[in-house]
């Protein structure tokens, strides 16, 4: 079994520059991208058995 992961290797490296916007007149097309609308500052997905209450 491998050892469990610690802080320091899941940490950013510094070297890392930001993803930023970069405002488009239009989406990509290419098809290997996929959208969905995005009504708020929040989102969330959810799996369970279909036998639990949420």
């Amino acid at each position: 079994m491998a050892a469990p992961l610690t802080l320091a290797d899941l940490a950013v490296p510094l070297s890392l520059e930001p993803m930023e916007a970069k405002l488009v007149s239009e989406l990509p097309d290419d098809g290997e991208w996929q959208f969905e609308p995005k009504w708020d500052a929040f989102a969330a997905s959810l799996s369970a058995p279909a036998t639990t209450w949420i």
